[in-house]
């Protein structure tokens, strides 16, 4: 009987392999297993009913040699059921590599569902901006002639109000005079009371770590004299206020006659540039608060900036580098044209001087120059070959620096210093000047 349906389990294997397409690899496992079930079980009757009859016929020679029969039987079935456990491993690999196939199967498809999809996206702003290619030319026909007639409304604005004219540079919220405005400097200057934090000339040192301060007070100022007359004036401010909803004013002096200029809210750090278009020798800066109540003026630095008739345009008596190189010698700086440059060699602290044919007592340069590397390029002005630092600015590529000096001589010296940093270590740098003009209030 066992033979018979070890027969029936081979058969059945051997057609299930062929037809292998028609059901799932999880059935076909399944009813395998099943199968080879149901042979053990059968297996396992048999050997308990050839036991019994053992021990009932072991006496006999004929039961001996009937267990040696069956014995070679139990061993026949054994290898069967391992052949079939053989089967069943090589079934199992291949439902693994089977399911293998399945899955890059499936991420091949995803892959290209996404393709599709993209390419769809992509169709679809295509045709959008075909159809919005009309509409675009007439919209941007229309902004053209907008913008042309807005500029020559500026255009005539500014020439109406010269302090419409103004640009931020590179370093943030600094302020770039017109051509007739120049840097100064405050001759003397008061308080209303003196903090023990500071005293008035602590607002123009040049130091935002000090700063000038008065006690508590109703209506807390500071005066400054600049020892000079102007047609107009710009303050840069920085300060501090403790009251969260305090204001500060800024009023013109012309011989003690005081013309309010502006005025704005200001709470804990501020800075503040005011420009006011009023003639005048002075300036004073006043603190209130909003309810009747005792307020400090703190100013940690006031730069000034005025408008001036007596600015005028010089000429470079003499010039040098400390070194140059085929890019042309310092002269190149000054001969009106940007074709031409003065180069230095690579160094660690390249220098241009120039010497002007008149003393000045403030000068306002206009330099455009080019850097290789990063790195910083300082203004010094010089009276008698003394230097006195004015401003100092980063520079990579081309530059354009309009920087103002309040400092009196009779020449200046532009240094460069490599951001060794930025430069991987490398501690040299050109100074390559292309033009540079300079104008002197006398």
């Amino acid at each position: 009987m066992f033979r018979v349906g070890l027969l029936v389990v081979v058969l059945l294997f051997v057609g299930l392999l062929g037809n292998v397409d028609a059901i799932t690899n999880e059935q076909l496992l399944e009813l395998v297993v099943s199968k080879v079930t149901q042979m053990e079980e059968a297996l396992t009757t048999e050997i308990q009913q050839l036991r019994d009859e053992i021990w009932n016929l072991k006496a006999t020679s004929a039961t001996q040699t009937e267990l040696t029969v069956i014995t070679s039987h139990v061993n026949e079935m054994k290898s069967h059921v391992q052949a079939t456990e053989t089967g069943l491993e090589a079934v199992t690999s291949h439902m693994h590599l089977m399911r293998g196939h399945v899955k890059a199967t499936e991420l091949g498809l995803n892959n290209v569902i996404g393709l599709v999809k993209e390419t769809e996206t992509q169709l679809k702003d295509e045709i959008r901006n075909v159809t919005a290619t009309g509409v675009t030319k007439s919209y941007l026909r229309g902004e053209i002639n907008h913008s042309a007639e807005k500029l020559r409304k500026d255009q005539d604005e500014w020439k109406e109000n010269i302090f419409l004219k103004h640009q931020h540079d590179a370093n943030g919220d600094v302020f770039i005079s017109p051509d007739n405005f120049i840097r100064v400097q405050v001759t003397a200057s008061s308080l209303s009371t003196n903090n023990y934090n500071g005293n008035a000339a602590d607002a123009t040192d040049g130091d935002t770590s000090t700063r000038a301060q008065t006690d508590k007070e109703l209506t807390p100022w500071y005066k400054a004299d600049l020892g000079r007359r102007f047609t107009g004036i710009q303050l840069h401010i920085q300060g501090y206020s403790w009251v969260d909803t305090g204001a500060v004013a800024v009023y013109i002096m012309d011989n003690d006659v005081e013309t309010q200029c502006s005025t704005r809210v200001v709470k804990s750090d501020y800075r503040w540039t005011v420009s006011c278009p009023n003639a005048g020798d002075g300036f004073k800066i006043t603190a209130t608060a909003s309810k009747t109540e005792p307020i400090v003026l703190a100013l940690y630095e006031i730069t000034v900036d005025i408008l001036t008739e007596n600015l005028i345009t010089v000429n470079v008596a003499s010039s040098s580098l400390s070194t140059y190189r085929w890019g042309g010698p310092a002269y190149l700086a000054t001969d009106g044209s940007m074709d031409t440059r003065a180069q230095s060699e690579d160094e660690r602290t390249p220098v241009y001087k120039a010497k002007l044919d008149r003393r000045f007592t403030g000068i306002k340069l206009d330099i455009q120059g080019y850097s290789w590397d990063n790195g910083f390029v300082a203004v010094y002005t010089t009276d008698n070959d003394v230097e006195t630092e004015c401003s100092w600015r980063d520079v990579r590529g081309t530059y354009r620096w309009v920087v103002s000096c309040p400092n009196a001589g009779d020449g200046f010296k532009i240094t460069a210093t490599a951001s060794n940093t930025d430069n991987h270590n490398k501690y040299t740098i050109t100074l390559c000047l292309y033009e540079i003009t300079g104008d002197i209030l006398t």
